[in-house]
């Protein structure tokens, strides 16, 4: 059957659902009507605060709007965790010294999956010595068939080493391209691939309808500046009911594993996050989450997960919870640590009570 217009959806689009029928609503949804189409204009969902779809660059510069991760550390730490998160530089600081190889991996895969267009950017260097001329030659080749002839001028012959080193970075910046390894090429390749035939692309085409990489600003969402950046957004014109869309890298090898991560990274925090505030700005109840997984574990399975009401009530809660302590110690200026679990008249005496 022909998938409806918007106008002939509305009565649907305002119709309640049953709570414990959402699964079965999308499915007796695509079951009718078949693959959902694109909704290109987002204005027509916009009520309240802002829905744009920006870089996630901007989207990170705008710290005057409390993000979800925030109230994830304060959730499962101290309002010292929260205050770090929001205010200290020394994070950003230290963020230059991580490794980051495991959230790169998440990144190159995000990107092959939601936006195609900035994988097509990556490319795989030579496995060459930048400590030898035969090395630094094969990679001087490399680059500049990369960024074609004029863009830089040649080398003279004999160019010493660091003269050499200087013109392989500026042609990697004048590329415009992002390098990748080997290893994870062929990782994210795979994962691309799996997804692709998971249901012989039937979520795939799903996800493509979506609107993605969509953030939503909130000047006064429970009376504090909030944003949000979910995955992708498919609304109840498409598949029956309004979801969020996530999209999850995990190093966990089965589908028990990924379960005591949700908990353990704070993900239900963050989908309770999604779609109150996504609820707040479009004026639409969004109470469903589809979640793609993607396992960047050998055999590198993917799985296309929902949440029951009955969890995220739970998770709503503990959102709640943690935006109430984030807003009372904002207004009181006071982010204890551990020295909250001591007593009030303990001086900050802790009892490790150790469980046997």
């Amino acid at each position: 059957m022909k998938q409806p217009s918007t106008a002939d959806f509305e009565a649907l689009a305002q119709a309640p659902v049953q709570a414990a029928n959402k699964k079965q609503a999308i499915l007796s949804h695509l079951n009718t009507y078949g693959l959902p189409v694109a909704i290109h204009d987002l204005s027509l969902f916009q009520q309240s605060g802002i829905m744009i779809k920006d870089t996630f660059a901007n989207y990170l510069a705008a710290t005057d709007f409390y993000s979800t991760g925030s109230f994830v550390k304060l959730a499962q730490g101290t309002p010292l965790d929260f205050q770090y998160d929001i205010e200290e530089g020394v994070k950003q600081e230290l963020e230059k010294y991580k490794d980051r190889t495991s959230f790169d991996l998440g990144s190159f895969v995000h990107e092959a999956i939601l936006e195609p267009n900035l994988w097509a950017t990556v490319v795989c260097e030579p496995q060459a010595s930048r400590a030898s001329h035969e090395g630094l030659d094969t990679l001087i080749e490399f680059w500049g068939n990369k960024i074609g002839p004029g863009r830089l001028a040649s080398l003279d012959t004999g160019a010493k080493t660091d003269t050499k080193k200087m013109w392989i970075d500026q042609a990697k910046e004048i590329s415009g391209l992002r390098c990748v390894s080997f290893k994870d090429a062929v990782i994210v390749a795979k994962i691309y691939e799996r997804w692709m035939a998971y249901q012989n692309g039937y979520w795939a085409n799903i996800l493509d309808s979506a609107q993605r990489e969509v953030s939503c600003y909130v000047d006064g969402f429970n009376d504090l500046p909030v944003r949000v950046r979910p995955d992708g957004l498919l609304f109840s014109e498409q598949i029956g009911v309004n979801a969020i869309v996530s999209v999850k890298t995990t190093s966990a090898a089965s589908v028990e594993q990924y379960k005591r991560q949700y908990m353990a990274y704070g993900y239900d925090i963050k989908e309770a996050a999604y779609q109150r505030i996504v609820s707040h700005v479009t004026g639409r109840e969004f109470s469903t989450t589809i979640m793609i997984v993607l396992s960047t574990c050998e055999p590198f399975s993917v799985g296309v997960f929902i949440l029951s009401d009955l969890q995220m009530e739970a998770s709503y809660s503990r959102f709640t919870q943690a935006m109430e302590m984030g807003k009372y110690c904002i207004s009181k200026n006071e982010y204890p640590g551990w020295e909250m679990y001591a007593g009030p008249e303990d001086k900050g005496l802790i009892d490790l009570d150790i469980q046997y």
